[in-house]
């Protein structure tokens, strides 16, 4: 499981970085705060709202901005792989 956590990590990474394919870049947004907050110097991803479908939670769109935001900052703002 850890190394389907990497994967989908590297490929946010990717989308954020626009080394992606287009489709992917087009699932994946940046949170842009309402006001300026202290947090809104950090990189957040929107999560998608989703009622607790098995499918819906599963899929990249929702699980990537997820898992990618659990990560601490100084992984989050790496310039390199």
């Amino acid at each position: 499981q850890s190394s389907a956590y990497v994967s989908v990590c590297l490929l946010i990474y990717k989308t954020i970085t626009g080394d992606a394919p287009q489709y992917l870049c087009d699932l994946v947004h940046v949170n842009v705060p309402n006001q300026t907050l202290r947090s809104s110097q950090e990189l957040h991803l929107r999560v998608p709202f989703t009622w607790s479908h098995p499918v819906k939670t599963s899929c990249f769109s929702y699980i990537g901005p997820f898992i990618f935001n659990s990560l601490p900052p100084h992984v989050k703002h790496a310039r390199t792989v």
